[in-house]
């Protein structure tokens, strides 16, 4: 093989492996970005679910004071009874005392339904909890792995670009500009194997007559379509 053409072919596996790693560590930072998301989300359902709790509970709180403001009323009434003269002052002081006890039946009532909803609000509130000590745990723990794969691609990377300067300083200038140029333009792929007259690069035709001289194996060939350069495998 032209000794450019294999040093460009090396190349390019080099770079194909430093993309890839690329991409695996691209995929680790989304995967923990998802898991941040996730925890987000619990801590936010469970704020929610909290805030919920403690308004029945305030609530349930204040009808208990109105509650007690009514039986201190009922007893001041109560006690009132014995300075009443007529049975036309009796007769109100009756119905005072019974609408008074009317709207402790009432507050008693709506003091059970707070009740009720502040303990299912303490059940849904406490699978939140679970939900978001879950999460943490997870988000931990793909952090804690996320960060050692990092680690562990980072150092590949690095040593892939050290073995990339054995070659990049043996290629000729011209090759290796037009090299760069298709690396960017066509994803990362700038040289590709032509198989039974096809660039396996762009899944193009490629010309007997040219298909021949990249199968001679002696010069730079390029790819008409896409310009890639071309390298037969022999069987």
């Amino acid at each position: 093989m032209n000794e450019q053409l294999e040093l460009l072919k090396k190349l390019q596996e080099i770079d194909s492996e430093i993309l890839s790693l690329a991409d695996k560590a691209d995929q680790l930072s989304k995967k923990i970005g998802k898991d941040s998301l996730i925890l987000k989300e619990a801590r936010a359902s469970y704020e929610a679910a909290k805030s919920r709790h403690e308004e029945a509970v305030k609530k349930r709180k204040g009808k208990e004071l109105e509650l007690k403001e009514l039986h201190e009323k009922i007893e001041k009434s109560k006690a009132k009874s014995g300075a009443l003269k007529t049975n036309k002052e009796y007769e109100a002081h009756l119905r005072e005392i019974e609408s008074l006890k009317k709207a402790t039946d009432d507050i008693e009532v709506e003091i059970l339904n707070f009740m009720e909803d502040a303990d299912k609000l303490a059940k849904i509130l406490n699978e939140k909890s679970i939900t978001v000590k879950k999460a943490e745990e997870e988000w931990k723990k793909d952090e804690q792995l996320t960060e050692t794969d990092k680690n562990k691609i980072i150092s590949e990377i690095e040593a892939n670009k050290s073995k990339r300067l054995e070659f990049t300083g043996r290629i000729e200038k011209e090759h290796y500009e037009f090299y760069m140029d298709l690396l960017k333009k066509l994803g990362g792929s700038a040289v590709a194997e032509a198989k039974d007259e096809i660039c396996q690069g762009c899944n193009t035709n490629i010309p007997p007559q040219l298909f021949n001289e990249v199968k001679a194996d002696n010069k730079i060939i390029h790819c008409y379509y896409c310009h890639r350069f071309l390298y037969h495998k022999e069987k």
